[in-house]
């Protein structure tokens, strides 16, 4: 059976529950999800290539609506559908306004990094220590100094990682700054 057609069937199993679910809800319920998936299927690439499609066929059932929060972006990045890929990169805090209605001009002014970040969604692995294994993520921004990874269950701020993106030469050692529910921001060294 074609990774498209489980995909399908998987996403009409789970969307009874995440239908009733906000956006920031999503993330602990695709979590499991993806647990079981990852112990369902024989190899890393099929898990990686089967996690997209359900994260797609799961936005296409939501009615694809315009990404409005960073979970939202969060989860739309990590589909195959380029246009689902596409409204995550359009995202910015800035672009949404605000309850009041009024926008903020200009530059996010929580954002206080030191280099301009770059979007994109490259799959890469971290490992935690030599002999640890490699758990798979995606980089979602990266500047020069640092970069933001979508992974399942994200290391503690203070840990140290290497970082490898995938069809790249060698890996990047960094230290873990921020850990949210499903990402973590890492500084290079």
């Amino acid at each position: 059976m074609s990774h498209i057609k489980v995909a399908e069937e998987l996403a009409e199993f789970w969307w009874p529950l995440l239908k009733e679910q906000p956006w920031d809800r999503w993330p602990e319920s695709l979590e499991q999800i993806h647990e079981q998936i990852y112990q369902d299927v024989a190899t890393l690439n099929s898990y990686r290539s089967l996690s997209r499609l359900l994260i797609a066929a799961l936005i296409d059932r939501a009615g694809t609506p315009a990404v409005e929060s960073d979970v939202q972006a969060l989860i739309y990045v990590q589909s195959e559908n380029p246009k689902h890929q596409a409204l995550a990169q359009e995202y910015s805090p800035d672009t949404v306004p605000p309850p009041s209605g009024r926008r903020h001009p200009g530059k996010n002014p929580l954002d206080r990094r030191r280099a301009p970040r770059h979007r994109l969604a490259v799959a890469a692995t971290i490992r935690l220590g030599p002999d640890s294994e490699k758990t798979p993520c995606q980089v979602e921004n990266i500047s020069r100094t640092g970069a933001w990874l979508s992974v399942g269950r994200p290391p503690q701020p203070g840990q140290t990682l290497r970082l490898h993106l995938e069809r790249r030469p060698g890996s990047r050692r960094a230290r873990v700054v921020r850990a949210a529910r499903g990402g973590c921001g890492i500084a290079f060294e």
